[in-house]
């Protein structure tokens, strides 16, 4: 007889199966608990155990099985177990619970296959979106505009919410929009869409689309890459298409570490925030990698070669890669996430309405030599992506 349970794991893009042996009681259920776990935070929802090797199920293995199975489906997901032994399929079937011990059902042909390169594995799902999302240049010294951000309108830059004069940056995506504060409360405030309810920014600058995402992609760092770069992420779903100057990003998922950078105090004319050494006092930046194992939502704007006005409000991601950005990040408590939701707003709703927004950050990548932190990094989540262009009358 076994008294202690081995569990071997074959984990792969999405999916996970694990062979159990020895006893699932009250005290070793909770070892194959915490695996079952990671394997769901990493974003395997389709979950496939071998118990053929278990020789004892408690109630307490039961609780564990089920607690599992339900908080998967709840997800999107499949959980089944593939074979048992005597023992723990009789007790699952006494339980109830013998519907756990069929197959689950495989979509056909619905699910696209998942893709590896570069470190990254990947997910990606063509969405109905037949036009590109339509971008809008908010330059610096215009003064403030008031901006209207329902579902479909997305937007980063720096402004403030209604009439609030305290600036700092912004993020709106999906019907919420939050900004950073720059008075010293210490959390960004929020607004949601709720009825005839729109939330509005007075923006002083910055970058707007509208539309919707013509890409949905899954993604999670390879085996043995351990995290993904966000660069990467948004290199991967440019390939969507080659010829693109720019395009708009979603991208909501687990934070490995974020390098960014926050206005502690509102811009106003005249006041030089880079200067130095006021700078210290106006900015707040990362000194290491920060909110890790947090959720973070990024939105922004990627262009091959901009100019003008796009140039201004855009950087560098990468050394070597041909793309500048604009992106800004709120970060929340880690929470599983439905990662075959195609809709950004059921996604991100939740999020906001729960009220625990944690911090927004305009994401930068530090190459500094021998001391610089990279850019921001993650162990998975999802990504909506378009290509953009400009909106009428506009030219970036």
């Amino acid at each position: 007889m076994t008294e202690a349970l081995d569990i071997r794991r074959s984990p792969g893009p999405g999916a996970v199966e694990l062979k159990v042996s020895g006893r699932l009681d009250n005290y070793w259920s909770r070892q194959l608990l915490q695996a079952l776990q990671e394997d769901i935070r990493a974003g395997r929802h389709a979950v496939r155990l071998d118990l053929s090797g278990v020789e004892y199920l408690s109630s307490a293995g039961i609780r564990v099985l089920l607690m599992c199975s339900r908080q998967v489906q709840g997800l999107g997901g499949s959980f089944s177990i593939e074979s048992a032994s005597a023992q723990a399929a009789e007790v699952l079937r006494l339980a109830g619970l013998g519907a756990l011990l069929e197959a689950a059902p495989q979509p056909a042909g619905t699910e696209p296959a998942w893709q590896s390169l570069g470190g990254l594995d990947c997910s990606i799902r063509q969405l109905a979106a037949s036009q590109p999302l339509k971008l809008s240049l908010l330059e610096r010294g215009r003064g403030p505009r008031s901006e209207a951000f329902p579902e479909a309108r997305y937007g980063v830059g720096v402004g403030a919410l209604g009439q609030d004069a305290n600036a700092g940056e912004f993020l709106a995506a999906a019907g919420a929009a939050a900004c950073g504060p720059t008075d010293g409360r210490g959390r960004p405030d929020y607004a949601v869409c709720a009825g005839d309810l729109i939330a509005r920014i007075s923006v002083l600058y910055g970058l707007v689309w509208e539309g919707l995402f013509s890409i949905h992609m899954r993604f999670s760092a390879a085996a043995g890459a351990q995290r993904v770069s966000l660069s990467g992420i948004l290199e991967r779903a440019w390939s969507a298409w080659p010829g693109a100057d720019q395009a708009a990003f979603l991208v909501v998922g687990e934070a490995a570490g974020l390098v960014g950078a926050a206005l502690s105090r509102p811009p106003k004319e005249g006041r030089e925030l880079f200067a130095f050494p006021a700078v210290k006092d106006n900015l707040f930046f990362t000194t290491e990698r920060a909110h890790s194992r947090c959720l973070a939502v990024v939105a922004g704007v990627a262009a091959r070669k901009p100019a003008g006005v796009l140039a201004e409000l855009t950087r560098p991601l990468r050394p070597g890669l041909d793309l500048s950005g604009h992106f800004h990040a709120a970060v929340f408590p880690y929470r599983p996430l439905r990662q075959d939701e195609t809709d950004p707003a059921r996604c991100l709703r939740p999020l906001f309405e729960a009220g625990e927004i944690q911090a927004l950050l305009h994401l930068l990548n530090d190459d500094r030599e021998l001391v610089g932190l990279g850019e921001s990094e993650f162990f998975q989540g999802v990504c909506w992506a378009g290509q953009a262009e400009p909106a009428a009358g506009e030219r970036p």
